[in-house]
């Protein structure tokens, strides 16, 4: 297999898995906090030993473990939002929202990255707005709730994304 087709299978395995977290999150029956606790302690027990084995693991240098507890906190509260918005609408409802993340992700990068308006992943998030609003418009009442949470769950997605482009590669 050469790289581009490495790629493409890598790609579709993401998106399959993270489109099968929204089903999982509506079939198991915890709360959206419950959720993530297990999913987070699941993850490390089963992430730790590998990382051990190939000799990746290390620990943060005390300066830098206050950004990377933050980043956690904002990752879980992202999770806790996405599992969320499932648990108060559906699965596909929680999903949708997350095409709001390019929007604010061009919002967070000039905000904490002190960077100038990048003009093209504004049009590009902006895009996506009417089609939003067609979809709100045609959801029931029971899951607007949901919706919001997912918009939530968006924006600290892209906040924590934006973290870690600005910290992460200067702290490893």
């Amino acid at each position: 297999m050469n790289v581009k087709q490495k790629s493409y299978l890598s790609l579709n395995l993401a998106v399959f898995l993270f489109g099968f977290t929204g089903i999982l999150g509506h079939l198991i029956d915890l709360s959206a906090l419950a959720l993530v606790w297990w999913r987070a302690l699941i993850t490390w027990i089963g992430l730790i030993p590998i990382l051990i084995y190939f000799k990746e693991f290390s620990l943060p240098k005390k300066k830098n473990f206050k950004i990377f507890f933050i980043i956690g906190i904002l990752v879980a509260i992202h999770w806790i939002c996405f599992y969320g918005s499932i648990k108060l609408s559906n699965s596909s409802v929680a999903m949708i929202c997350l095409a709001f993340i390019p929007i604010f992700t061009a919002i967070s990068e000039t905000l904490l990255n002190k960077k100038a308006w990048n003009k093209i992943d504004l049009i590009v998030g902006l895009a996506i707005i009417p089609g939003m609003v067609l979809i709100v418009q045609n959801i029931s009442t029971q899951y607007k709730i949901g919706f919001a949470v997912g918009i939530l769950a968006a924006i600290f997605s892209a906040i924590f994304a934006t973290l870690n482009k600005k910290y992460i590669v200067n702290l490893l």
